[in-house]
């Protein structure tokens, strides 16, 4: 998965979703001698070496004479005596160098790295994680409620520890996949169900199987089913009977989130733990994590029922996704892959919205349409609704609809992820002008998409004006993100020869997609069907000028690493129809690298003593457990959680001045050298 080369000045690691770090090492003489690692690396170099330089990140020390991992600040001057030491640099692709020596660890601001310097040439071993995610096999059920809950049951074999380090995303493995078929029986594939102290019974019901699945998977407990039961968890001989106040998916999700969280704060008292910011909540909880940390996970999960959650649950991050879905056979291929982002899964529940048609009349002149031939506004092939939105900061829709504000999924787009990785090539983007009268936002989002070039391996192409032939070609090739900027029609994408319908082209091989005109829902969701991952579309018809707002920052968002979803919904801020853009497929994919992995969104509030609280929205289910930090935080949290903590200004500038990440003010999206300008 990760491939590994020594360029003039160190060593290059690229991973198949094509994030790639590029570390600086003085002196490299490479050995075949390696000093070993007690980490999941995937691949591992060595080499003598006088300095290595990795780029500015978060960086932990683990040395054998200490008892605790060691955060290094990144302005922080630091001698590390001579000992056998592990280095952490938190890198889009987690970097790990073991050695045994004294070393000097400083920050060098001006190149952006974390300087490692050794007394005279030491060996050194360098070792790369992915967190790129593969299915670990294949698992054939029925189509029975009997046979998905026992794969399901099984899931938790994949984990790496029965420990409370599970929650870390590091130490949780992607479960099988899971193809249905009438003519495989449970025991023939799976063989029989393990004895587990942990059970969750159930009522027999594809929904109820649903909602439990990832607290099963997490839990690693195994689901029986029976006909008009109750539900209840049994573990050492107790039995919890889930309260009944509300539904049976809010309650699982309650109890997910509780258990969790608790297991974050416990996981510290064990050899990997952080002094992270939350730890001031054992205060208010009865826990002794030394005594739970060691324990099953059905003794900890008594012991995490018996105390106030809800006192502090404010306290933890928002869930990073839930997904609504209909409880159908199409829909069980879907559950391996939620289950690794640890989504949260309720049955749908929506409403349907209303389209605020005298808004729209009064805007029919401005529309992102041309004079004599306007978007259909009377096309409603798929009826808009307003899903119940629970659990979640990301939300995904599996059922009939067009939602808005939550991404809408075929269970296809999950599966289709595994064909697009590929160290191969470098990142390809097309962008596609088919109406030159848009030229302003053509010409800012090739632009934009060519200065990432500078930092990552990426390849622009540009196209104007295709025929129907040649869009149909170009969407059978196999770029990895196409930009699209013109109309669309009931008919299809517009070309100078006629109209594309999706519809018409068996198969697709572009990964991601944004398709920048009106009402191009439709077509974005049979590129899904057809082969694609994600993409952004539009739901009704969009504002010319708005187009262009959203479609710069979209594409300034995507290529810094932020995912389909936040790129969008970040985008979609600086639009007045805002919801008239929406997301098909699996909006957590990410398509390119950031700076960090997830990177983060800023918030700035100015206070009335003159001075700025400044929080870090960092969330991501792809990390769920992970923790990180800011360089103006004193401690590091959990991923997901927004501590405001007070700058001053001399620190507000140097962080503007210094990051290239969105920034939340006034309930307004700026980049970081834009609130710069406006503020100083």
């Amino acid at each position: 998965m990760i491939e590994v080369e020594e360029t003039d000045g160190g060593l290059r690691a690229v991973d198949v979703a094509k994030n790639e770090v590029e570390i600086e090492i003085e002196d490299w003489v490479p050995r075949e001698v390696s000093l070993g690692f007690d980490r999941d690396v995937e691949l591992v170099v060595s080499g003598e070496a006088r300095e290595i330089r990795v780029p500015l990140q978060a960086l932990t020390v683990e040395s054998i004479g200490q008892d605790r991992l060691r955060w290094v600040q990144f302005d922080e001057n630091l001698s590390v005596p001579r000992d056998n030491h592990l280095i952490q640099a938190d890198n889009v692709l987690p970097t790990f160098i073991r050695v045994n020596s004294e070393i000097s660890i400083s920050s060098d601001r001006a190149t952006e790295h974390m300087v490692l310097s050794f007394p005279v040439k030491t060996l050194v071993s360098v070792g790369f994680r992915s967190h790129v995610s593969y299915p670990t096999g294949r698992l054939r059920v029925p189509p029975t409620v009997e046979g998905v809950a026992h794969a399901i049951s099984s899931f938790s074999k994949v984990h790496k520890t029965d420990t409370p380090d599970r929650s870390y995303p590091s130490m949780r493995a992607h479960p099988p996949l899971l193809e249905v078929s009438d003519d495989v029986s449970i025991d023939d594939e799976l063989g029989s169900n393990p004895d587990q102290n942990l059970v969750i019974q159930i009522p027999r019901s594809l929904e109820s199987l649903f909602a439990v699945a990832p607290l099963s998977y997490y839990l690693g407990a195994s689901i029986r089913v029976s006909h008009d039961v109750t539900p209840v968890i049994k573990f050492d001989s107790l039995v919890y009977q889930f309260p009944g106040a509300n539904t049976f998916a809010e309650e699982v999700a309650a109890i997910m989130t509780r258990v969790f969280y608790l297991d974050c704060l416990v996981r510290n008292a064990g050899p990997y733990g952080f002094e992270i910011h939350e730890l001031d909540l054992l205060d208010r909880l009865p826990l002794d994590t030394e005594r739970l940390y060691g324990l099953s996970m059905s003794k900890r999960l008594k012991a995490y029922l018996d105390v106030p959650f809800d006192d502090v649950a404010e306290c933890f991050p928002e869930w990073p996704l839930a997904v609504s879905m209909d409880s159908k056979v199409d829909n069980i291929p879907a559950l391996p892959h939620l289950l690794d982002r640890l989504s949260l899964i309720f049955p749908p529940e929506s409403k349907p919205i209303d389209e605020r048609t005298i808004v729209e009349r009064s805007l029919n002149d401005f529309r992102r349409s041309s004079t004599n031939d306007r978007c259909n506004t009377d096309d409603h092939r798929t009826e808009k609704i307003v899903p119940e939105l629970r659990y979640g900061n990301v939300h995904g829709w599996m059922a009939d609809g067009l939602p808005v504000d939550a991404f809408k999924c075929p269970p296809e787009a999950f599966s289709n992820r595994l064909d697009y990785l590929d160290q191969s090539h470098p990142f390809s983007v097309a962008v596609i002008l088919n109406d030159v009268d848009m030229d302003a936002e053509f010409s800012k989002v090739v632009t934009t998409y060519q200065s990432r070039a500078d930092t990552f391996s990426i390849d622009v192409d540009v196209m104007y004006k295709l025929c129907t032939d040649e869009l149909a070609t170009l969407f059978r090739s196999s770029y990895d993100f196409v930009h699209y900027i013109g109309h669309c029609d009931p008919e299809g994408l517009r070309c100078h020869d006629g109209h594309l319908s999706v519809s018409d082209i068996p198969e697709v091989s572009v990964q991601s997609f944004f398709l920048n005109a009106c009402r191009s829902y439709e077509e974005g969701l049979d590129l899904i069907r057809r082969g694609s991952v994600a993409g952004a579309v539009t739901i009704g018809d969009v504002l010319d000028e708005q187009a262009r707002k959203v479609g710069t920052t979209f594409a300034r968002l995507m290529g810094r690493g932020y995912s389909i979803e936040q790129s969008l919904r970040l985008s979609r801020a600086r639009a007045i129809m805002n919801r008239q853009y929406g997301v098909v497929g699996d909006g957590t994919h990410v398509l390119t690298q950031g700076i960090s992995s997830p990177p983060p969104i800023l918030s700035l509030k100015k206070t009335t003593g003159g001075h700025y609280l400044l929080s870090s929205n960092c969330n991501s289910p792809n990390f769920h457990g992970s923790i990180y930090r800011l360089k103006t935080a004193p401690k590091p949290l959990i991923l997901g959680n927004q501590t405001p903590h007070a700058v001053t200004e001399r620190e507000l500038k140097a962080v503007l001045r210094e990051s290239e990440e969105p920034v939340i003010y006034n309930d307004k999206l700026y980049w970081s050298d834009e609130l710069l300008e406006e503020l100083f």
